[in-house]
């Protein structure tokens, strides 16, 4: 690891970049190495959550940090309203709008989080064991675009022992996040519980995760390539679409441009409806399904 990871990202010379710390081993070693690189022009966002007594200790660590780097530190608190969620979830949106807020406050064309080769692996893992949605399963995405901006992770590469070992050679400081052992939280359960046991068997784990995030990044494409030129045959208006045309296909392709077709209109379309409207489709009887959000389908036999 070395500054020079952040040239496959062909930034311009001095691009501004807004670089997300907490404190922990992997967002300090990102901090580190791109202040390092001397093309970047580096600020550091920091957002304490509030969920944890040393939460506030650790905000103050990384100020005193990027002063001493001599970097621009913007700093967050999440302030919940009463009855609002503290989930992990609800903590990730809150963090990721104050990093929008402040890369436009502070013109940083690209934001950078730490994300590493073993947070994808939990990823994966996480949303498979969650949903399933082969769309869901490219995992962290490198690079991206994000409000206008550039948000990519650098170290996503990157095992965790690299980073602590980076660390260990360059006198990194850093805080070690009490709640990563909390076995309250999922993620945590399936690092602590899951993950070691599949690692034992195969060592090789985390290199077989990227290239199926990167097989798995080209097979989507291609398919929603596939669906786009088949949605185009199928449709007869913007509210009715012409099955016969697929009935042919397998069940599976017909279960991809179903989902594909209802989309237009649910963007959030419930999966266990596919089956039904699947079944309804080589039917003579007319039924009328519920989208959601005020909005249903008719399925009619000509």
């Amino acid at each position: 690891m070395s500054p020079k990871l952040f040239q496959r990202f062909g930034f311009a010379p001095h691009t501004r970049v807004l670089v997300a710390v907490s404190g922990g081993v992997d967002s300090m070693v990102l901090l580190n190495l791109a202040v390092k690189a001397a093309d970047l022009d580096v600020v550091v966002a920091t957002f304490d959550h509030r969920l944890r007594p040393e939460s506030q200790q650790e905000q103050a660590f990384v100020v005193a940090a990027a002063q001493q780097l001599q970097v621009p530190v913007v700093t967050g608190q999440w302030r919940r309203s009463d009855g609002q969620p503290t989930s992990e979830a609800a903590a990730r949106q809150a963090r990721y709008a104050f990093l929008a807020a402040t890369a436009a406050e502070q013109h940083a064309e690209v934001v950078m989080t730490a994300h590493h080769a073993d947070d994808q692996l939990e990823t994966i893992l996480f949303r498979l064991a969650r949903s399933g949605d082969p769309a869901s399963l490219i995992g962290i995405r490198a690079d991206r675009a994000w409000h206008g901006r550039r948000l990519v992770r650098p170290l996503l590469p990157y095992s965790k022992a690299m980073i602590r070992s980076y660390a260990d050679q360059h006198n990194v400081r850093f805080c070690e996040d009490s709640s990563n052992a909390d076995p309250h939280y999922a993620r945590n359960q399936l690092r602590h519980q899951v993950i070691p046991a599949f690692k034992k068997q195969n060592t090789q784990l985390l290199a077989h995760i990227q290239t199926f995030t990167m097989e798995q990044t080209g097979l989507l494409a291609l398919a929603e390539a596939q669906l786009a030129e088949w949605l185009q045959r199928l449709q007869v208006d913007d509210a009715t679409v012409n099955w016969r045309v697929a009935s042919p296909q397998p069940e599976a392709v017909q279960r991809l441009l179903l989902k594909k077709i209802l989309q237009q209109w649910q963007p959030n379309v419930d999966r266990q409806l596919l089956s039904p409207v699947l079944a309804s489709l080589s039917g003579t009887k007319e039924r009328r399904f519920d989208l959601g959000g005020g909005i249903s389908i008719a399925v009619q036999s000509e």
